[in-house]
């Protein structure tokens, strides 16, 4: 950055003013009891001042936001035509207060959640319902799944289907700002036969994923942001051990000089 931010340069003024005031007393000079309660004061006041200076402009709370950017959609179909709508394939919100796994990505510190969910549903709108002894075949690679017998099968099947879903999100473990997120969906297929009930293969899966681009800009983000946090801790040990520091030499100043 160019500039200096404005807690920088409240805490570098914060530091020069007291140390040149140490520096320029006059050495053959006492520094009174009044004076020095009163600069006693002032370094209190200071650190008191430097010490909320931080606090308000440092990085808020952790709170995982939830805008991915960009994605990527891609779909695998296991049947001839079938295909989600567009509107259906999209990165999944982050959850809020989940703690997730460390990890460093680029000298970027991140944590990554993992969620995974599964459940038997009805056939959706963009899936069909029954199956036939075709499509049947084809789930299986040129054969009726196991179980199923090609001489009774005259008919087609109706069809639940297993929904498996997995989402992964990565956020910057200091704000708590998404950097990438990945959603993959699976379809299986349940064909009924009576009370029986059988597996006949992935029908669909789709898979949306945050572009490289915006997760390298989340990133580039990422340690910026973390950049300025670490200045910040390091500003809020450094300045009010500095002042205290400066009080202390002040003290024994004038200690020195009221005793000759």
């Amino acid at each position: 950055q160019p500039q200096p931010t404005a807690i920088e340069v409240a805490g570098w003024l914060l530091y020069v003013l007291p140390v040149a005031t140490y520096v320029a007393w006059p050495a053959g000079k006492p520094f009174a009891s009044r004076r020095r309660a009163v600069a006693m004061g002032a370094c209190a006041v200071a650190a008191a001042v430097a010490a909320l200076l931080v606090s308000i402009t440092a990085p808020s709370a952790p709170v995982v936001r939830t805008q991915p950017g960009a994605t990527t959609v891609a779909q695998s179909s296991g049947l001839s035509g079938v295909a989600a709508p567009a509107a259906t394939v999209r990165l999944a919100t982050a959850p809020a207060g989940a703690s997730g796994t460390p990890l460093t990505v680029d000298g970027v510190a991140l944590r990554q959640i993992a969620q995974r969910s599964t459940a038997q549903v009805a056939a959706p709108d963009w899936l069909p319902s029954r199956l036939t002894p075709a499509q049947l075949t084809e789930l299986g690679g040129g054969r009726l799944p196991i179980g199923l017998n090609a001489a009774t099968l005259t008919g087609s099947l109706p069809v639940r289907y297993l929904r498996d879903m997995t989402a992964t999100w990565q956020v910057d473990s200091v704000t708590g700002d998404l950097v990438s997120a990945q959603r993959v969906e699976s379809w299986t297929g349940l064909a009924t036969v009576g009370s029986e009930v059988f597996p006949v293969g992935r029908v669909l899966q789709t898979t949306a994923t945050t572009t490289p681009a915006a997760r390298a800009a989340a990133l580039a983000a990422a340690r910026h942001d973390q950049r300025i946090a670490d200045r910040h801790h390091r500003m809020a040990r450094v300045i009010p051990a500095s002042l205290c520091a400066v009080a202390l030499l002040l003290d024994r100043k004038s200690t020195r000089l009221n005793s000759s």
